[in-house]
C-alpha cells in the first residue's frame, strides 16, 4: 500500500497512516509513504517529524520513501499495489487519475475534486472513496481489494477499456469562443482603477536609485539567507527550551522569576469581580501549564511552577470563597491537606462543613479519618475501606426501564460492550459505525449494551436510524430517571450475556482486533481475570476527525502492583475483564459520580490477576468539549476512592492477604520505604515559605 504526495496535512498522510494501522496486517507486505515533506516558517519542524510519532505510536511498520519520478510511478502501478490519496482537500489530484487508469486499486479521500469527476464522468470505474467523517468506514472495501487483489484489479482494467467518458458539458474550444457578457459601468471602473495603479508605480520609477536592478537580482540571494538564519534561529530556540521540557530542571531555571511572580500575582489588585477572576488566571498560570501554548520563551520561564504549591493552592482558595464559590475553595484546600499529609493551617473544618452541604457525606466521612485525629487514622480509613467492600457485594442495579429495545439474539456471546449514554447523541453514529470492524462483533460473537442513564439529549433516535445498518447485537435501555455513570455499568453487567465484559464511552474506542485477542487471553489463563493491551490518547475535532496525538499508555514491563502508584496503569479502554470478578468480589459503587471506576478497581485489586498484551488495542478520543468527570466533583471523590487507599490502612487492605516470600518481603518493604520518601520530599517542596510581602 503506498500513500503518494506531499505529507503536508491537507493530502491526509496521517489517515493512510491511521487506515493503515486498522487494517489487518496479514492483508498487506508493506505500507510506504511516498512523497517530499513539508516544513513551518522557520524551517525547523517538518511533516516527518509528526508522522514519525504517530508511527511510534501506533507501533507502526510504514515506511518513509523519497519521491519518485513520473516513469518509477508508472511502474509502480504496474506493480501490485494499491494507491492513496486520501486528501481533505485538493482542486483535482493528478495521481489519483494516473493510478487509476494505469489499473492500480485507489483509494481516494472525499475531499478531493477527482472523486467528483470520477462519479460523474466515468461512473463505472471502480474507487474507494475514504468518508473524511468517518474514515473507517471505508476498512471493508479496502479489505475486500486486499483479499481479492486480481480478481479486483481484472474489473478495474476492464472498467477503464469499456469506459467512455460521460461529458455534458461544453468542449474547451466552445468556452473560448463564447461572447462576453459583462457590465460596461463596471468595467469602465475597472479599468479607471488600474489607470490610478499604473499612474501611481511609474511616478514611484522616476527616480529610481540605480542600485534598484542590483537589489532586484540580489533579492532571492538574501530572501534564502533570511531564511537560513530563521532556521538556524529557530533551531537555537529549540534548544534553548528542551531543558523546560523536564519538569526537574524547568524548576530549576525558573526558581529565580518565582519571588517576582509571586508578587505580582498575590498582590493583584481585587477590587471587581473582573479584578478575582483575572487573579484566578494568574494563579492558574502561576502553578499548571494554563495558556502555556500562547506563551513565549519569556512566559514559559514564568508559568508552571512545581514549588511551594501549597501557597499558591491556599491563596486560590481563599480567592474562589470571595466569589461564593466554596465547593471550589474546599477543593483548593484539600489539595493542601494532600500534599501536606495533615491539617496544618485549620481548615478542616470548613472543608467538612462544605462538603456536607453540598452532598458529599462520604467524602466528608473519608477527609475526616484522613486528616482528623491522627491517633485513630488507621482504625477510621481501615473501617470505611472494608465498609465500601461489604456495602457492594451485590448488584443494586434496578429492572425498570423507561425504554426496552433489545436487537440481540439468544446468545450466548464472547463479549458484551457496555456503554454508558448522557448527552452522547453527536458522538454516537462514529461510535457505533467504528464497533462494525471488531472481528468478534463480525463473527456475531460480541454483543454491545447502551445504557441510557436519563439523558436528555435524542439518543434513542439516534440509534434506532443505525441499528437496522449496523447489523450487529444491540441492546439498548433507558433507565427511569437521570442516574450515575457507575449505576449505569451495574445495570449493564445485568443485562450482559457473556462472560467478558468491555466498558466504553463514545468518546473511546478499540482496534478491530482487541476483543479477539483478549478474549484469547482469558481464554487461555482461567486464573487470570483482567486483560488490557496499550492504548493512545488523542486530540479529534467535533467530527472525531483526527487532529493530533496527545501521549500514549505505555504499559510495557506491566507489574499489578504499580497500579497503587498510578491509577490509569490498569484502565478500561483497550481491556476485556471476567464478569465473575462482580459476582466474587464486589459490583460498582453507584453513590460515585465520576470517580466510580478508580475505587472499584483498588476494592478488587487483591484479589484478582491482571496482565499486559503488548499491542496498542485502547484509543481516547479527546473532543473540543468538557469532559463529565472534569469537576471539583470528581477531586473531591478521589479522597474516597484514591487517596484513602493510599495510606497505611489503604496498604493493609491491599497487601494483607499475601502469603509474602522473603523476596517478597523485602520488595515490599522497599517500596513502602520509597513511598515515605517520596512523602517526605513532597512535603519539603510544598511546605510553604514565608516571604516579606505576604
Amino acid at each position: 500500500m503506498n500513500f503518494i504526495g506531499r505529507t503536508e496535512r491537507r493530502k491526509g498522510p496521517d489517515i493512510f497512516i491511521d487506515i493503515a494501522w486498522w487494517l489487518d496486517k496479514n492483508l498487506y507486505n508493506e505500507a510506504n509513504i511516498i512523497g517530499p515533506h513539508s516544513f513551518n516558517d522557520t524551517g525547523t519542524i517538518s511533516s516527518e517529524s509528526y508522522l514519525r510519532s504517530m508511527l511510534g505510536d501506533r507501533q507502526s511498520p510504514v515506511k518513509f520513501l523519497p519521491p519518485k519520478p513520473q516513469g518509477e510511478l508508472m511502474a509502480l502501478f504496474a506493480r501490485k499495489t494499491v494507491t492513496f490519496v486520501p486528501s481533505r482537500y485538493d482542486t483535482l489530484n493528478l495521481v489519483a487519475l494516473e493510478s487509476l487508469f494505469s489499473g492500480c486499486p485507489t483509494v481516494i479521500g472525499g475531499g478531493a475534486g477527482v472523486c467528483r469527476l470520477l462519479k460523474e464522468d466515468f461512473p463505472d470505474v471502480p474507487f474507494v472513496e475514504i468518508d473524511l467523517e468517518n474514515i473507517y468506514s471505508c476498512l471493508p472495501a479496502i479489505e475486500h481489494i486486499l483479499n481479492d487483489y486480481s480478481g479486483y484489479r481484472r474489473q478495474l482494467v476492464d472498467s477503464v477499456k469499456n469506459s467512455a467518458a460521460i461529458a455534458d458539458s461544453p468542449i474547451l474550444a466552445d468556452i473560448y469562443q463564447q461572447t462576453s457578457q459583462y457590465e460596461q459601468e463596471i468595467r469602465d471602473e475597472l479599468k479607471n482603477w488600474y489607470a490610478q495603479l499604473m499612474g501611481y508605480w511609474v511616478s514611484t520609477q522616476e527616480n529610481v536609485s540605480f542600485l534598484q536592478p542590483l537589489k532586484a537580482q540580489l533579492k532571492p540571494t538574501l530572501k534564502q539567507i533570511k531564511n537560513n538564519l530563521k532556521s538556524t534561529a529557530g533551531q537555537l530556540k529549540g534548544r534553548v527550551l528542551q531543558p523546560l521540557g523536564d519538569d526537574r530542571n524547568a524548576q530549576l531555571v525558573k526558581a529565580p522569576n518565582l519571588l517576582k511572580k509571586y508578587k505580582e500575582t498575590f498582590n493583584a489588585t481585587e477590587q471587581t469581580a473582573k479584578d478575582l477572576a483575572e487573579k484566578i488566571q494568574m494563579g492558574w498560570r502561576l502553578g499548571s501549564g494554563y495558556e502555556s501554548e500562547f506563551q513565549g520563551v519569556r512566559g514559559k520561564l514564568a508559568t508552571n511552577y512545581r514549588i511551594d504549591r501549597v501557597r499558591l493552592w491556599r491563596e486560590l482558595a481563599r480567592i474562589e470563597e470571595l466569589r461564593d464559590h466554596t465547593l471550589v475553595s474546599a477543593t483548593y484546600k484539600l489539595r493542601a491537606m494532600r500534599a501536606l499529609g495533615e491539617d496544618q493551617f485549620g481548615d478542616l473544618p470548613f472543608v467538612l462543613r462544605t462538603l456536607t452541604e453540598y452532598g458529599f457525606p462520604k467524602e466528608m466521612a473519608a477527609v475526616s479519618a484522613l486528616y482528623g485525629q491522627s491517633s485513630e487514622r488507621e482504625e477510621r480509613c481501615h473501617s470505611l475501606i472494608e465498609q465500601a467492600r461489604l456495602d457492594n457485594l451485590t448488584n443494586p442495579a434496578g429492572d425498570e426501564y423507561e425504554i426496552w429495545d433489545d436487537r440481540r439474539g439468544d446468545g450466548p456471546y464472547r463479549a458484551t460492550i457496555i456503554v454508558s449514554l448522557y448527552n452522547a447523541a453527536a458522538k454516537l453514529p462514529l461510535f457505533l459505525k467504528t464497533l462494525q470492524h471488531q472481528t468478534l462483533i463480525k463473527r456475531g460473537e460480541a454483543e454491545v449494551v447502551l445504557v441510557d442513564s436519563g439523558s436528555p439529549g435524542n439518543e434513542y433516535e439516534v440509534f434506532k436510524d443505525l441499528a437496522p445498518t449496523l447489523g450487529y447485537p444491540l441492546l439498548y435501555a433507558r433507565s427511569p430517571q437521570r442516574e450515575t455513570i457507575q449505576s449505569a455499568w451495574n445495570r449493564g453487567i445485568k443485562l450482559a450475556k457473556s462472560p467478558y465484559l468491555a466498558f466504553l464511552g463514545v468518546d473511546e474506542t478499540i482496534l478491530p482486533d482487541c476483543l479477539e485477542i483478549l478474549a484469547g487471553e482469558l481464554d487461555q489463563d482461567p486464573e487470570l481475570d483482567w486483560a488490557i493491551g496499550h492504548s493512545l490518547v488523542t486530540n479529534v475535532d467535533m467530527q472525531g476527525g483526527w487532529v493530533s496525538d496527545i501521549m500514549p499508555y505505555d504499559r510495557t514491563g506491566y507489574e499489578q502492583d504499580l497500579v497503587y502508584l498510578e491509577t490509569c496503569y490498569l484502565s478500561w479502554v483497550g481491556a476485556l475483564y471476567r464478569k465473575s470478578i462482580h459476582e466474587r468480589f464486589g459490583y460498582y459503587d453507584q453513590s460515585f459520580r465520576g470517580a466510580g471506576d478508580t475505587e472499584f478497581k483498588n476494592r478488587v485489586m487483591p484479589f484478582i490477576k491482571s496482565k499486559v498484551v503488548d499491542k496498542m488495542l485502547g484509543l481516547f478520543w479527546n473532543y473540543p468539549d468538557e469532559r463529565t468527570t472534569q469537576s471539583p466533583a470528581t477531586e473531591i471523590e478521589d479522597m474516597r476512592a484514591w487517596y484513602l487507599h493510599r495510606t497505611l490502612a489503604g496498604v493493609k487492605y491491599a497487601f494483607q492477604r499475601r502469603s509474602l516470600g522473603k523476596w517478597k518481603i523485602y520488595s515490599t518493604i522497599a517500596w513502602a520505604i520509597a513511598s515515605l520518601t517520596v512523602s517526605i520530599l513532597v512535603q519539603i517542596l510544598t511546605m510553604p515559605i514565608i516571604w516579606p510581602f505576604i
